[in-house]
């Protein structure tokens, strides 16, 4: 079944609000599916290849392949047949997968969705963000920001963003980078850092471009965070919500001490 959704294009319906919960940004995961290689071995699927699975198959209503490819430290529930019938009441054709962002262990795809625009109200098409991380060799869909046919509210900057890690001579990790790799201009002021049980918000107010970065650093008193942990660069919507818009998962090694609460912005 995986890998006939990894391969599906036109599939019925939605009404998400039944099950993703509303307007902008809720969370739902999964993870990736395989593919046969040119000599009929399994080849481990590229993010925007799992991500666009997820999507048909949260579409079709196929509660058997999402909970296949459910990641296993979802914070969502695994969904049932019935929870997914809201799914398949509008048809809708699943479009391009493209690649907001990617490093070797985390990933960002946005996802094209469309759907009969005769209806008032309707906007289409829309983007689903899919953010994504590695697992035993495969991508694992961790987020999922549904925008809603017809919702006319805030929505996340669209932006490739590029992550990096600075060390010192002992191998701590000193900073982790958010830089800008193209797309929309982003506003600091609804930016932070999140992770090891601490948040950090810009040290100015200011616009990031294309080649701008913003920097997370370690050093502040507290418990160093270990090699494997996740931080995300969250944004606030207008509307009070909070989206991802990118994830950095730590390789070096441990960071050389707490995240500091204040960002440092590099210009380009």
């Amino acid at each position: 079944m995986a890998n006939d959704i990894c391969s599906g294009a036109v599939v019925d319906p939605v009404n998400r609000r039944t099950y993703l919960g509303g307007a902008t940004g809720v969370v739902v995961a999964l993870a990736g599916c395989s593919v046969l290689d040119g000599d009929g071995g399994e080849d481990t699927a590229a993010p925007e290849d799992v991500a666009r699975s997820f999507v048909v198959a949260m579409f079709a209503g196929d509660a058997d392949t999402v909970n296949e490819l459910l990641h296993p430290d979802s914070p969502m529930e695994r969904p049932t047949d019935s929870d997914l019938e809201g799914l398949t009441e509008i048809d809708v054709t699943v479009g391009e997968a493209t690649v907001v962002s990617e490093s070797q262990d985390v990933a960002t795809v946005a996802v094209s969705v469309s759907t009969d625009t005769s209806r008032p109200g309707v906007e289409s098409p829309v983007e689903y963000q899919v953010a994504l991380s590695r697992q035993g060799g495969e991508w694992l869909v961790t987020l999922l920001e549904t925008p809603g046919f017809g919702n006319e509210g805030p929505s996340a900057p669209n932006v490739r963003w590029e992550t990096s890690e600075r060390t010192d001579d002992a191998g701590a990790v000193t900073a982790v980078a958010f830089r800008h790799g193209g797309g929309d201009d982003v506003r600091t002021e609804p930016i932070e850092i999140v992770g090891g049980g601490r948040e950090a918000t810009p040290d100015t107010s200011t616009t990031l471009s294309t080649g701008d970065a913003v920097v997370a650093r370690f050093g502040d008193e507290g418990a160093q965070v270990p090699v494997g942990r996740e931080f995300d660069l969250a944004y606030e919507l207008e509307d009070g919500g909070t989206t991802i818009l990118a994830t950095h998962v730590l390789t070096s090694g441990d960071t050389a001490g707490a995240l500091d609460p204040s960002l440092v912005v590099e210009s380009s």
